[in-house]
């Protein structure tokens, strides 16, 4: 009896330890950007690994050099051709520094790799703004939590270079 409880035991721990799902990750892509003044930036987050997702959250912190412009659904919803729902999440607490999204498949579910979300821009000033991941809530079909990790990224925006008066002139007449 105690050699079959032993291996009763045994079955068990391994079936346990088989059913525990690996971490996937999430990242932002490019990871590392150079944009000017005024100009629109647009970054993708994408899923490394990825099966059975119903829903997700993502909150990501920007520094203040950009503005937030919302964000738009990546293939990981629109791939499958069924309804899906994207809803911001607005930053109610000043400075405005985060930009999030609630995420979800209405129908079906959804596998990756993929671009879960993309997350849209402006460049304000110029300087370096960190986009660091700051909460991340990946869900299955049966509403279960998906162990994922997450990493970031930076956006260096640059301003105007100055140029000498002769310089510009050259420049202008080379192009008239």
């Amino acid at each position: 009896l105690s050699c079959s409880l032993r291996l009763a035991r045994r079955g068990l721990a391994s079936v346990a330890s088989s059913s525990k799902a690996h971490a996937t990750t999430v990242k932002i892509v490019p990871a590392y950007t150079t944009e000017a003044i005024g100009d629109n930036v647009t970054l993708r987050v994408i899923i490394v690994d990825a099966s059975s997702l119903n829903g997700y959250q993502l909150i990501y912190k920007y520094g203040p050099v950009l503005q937030s412009l919302g964000s738009t659904a990546g293939d990981m919803l629109t791939g499958s051709g069924s309804p899906y729902v994207v809803l911001d999440t607005p930053d109610v607490t000043a400075p405005a520094d985060t930009a999030g999204a609630d995420c979800a498949q209405l129908i079906t579910t959804t596998n990756g790799p993929g671009v879960m979300l993309y997350f849209r821009f402006k460049a304000l000033v110029q300087g370096n703004s960190p986009i660091t991941c700051q909460s991340i809530d990946l869900r299955d079909a049966f509403n279960n939590s998906v162990p994922a990790s997450c990493a970031g990224g930076i956006v260096r925006v640059l301003g105007p270079v100055p140029t000498r008066r002769s310089t510009w002139g050259k420049v202008k007449s080379a192009y008239r």
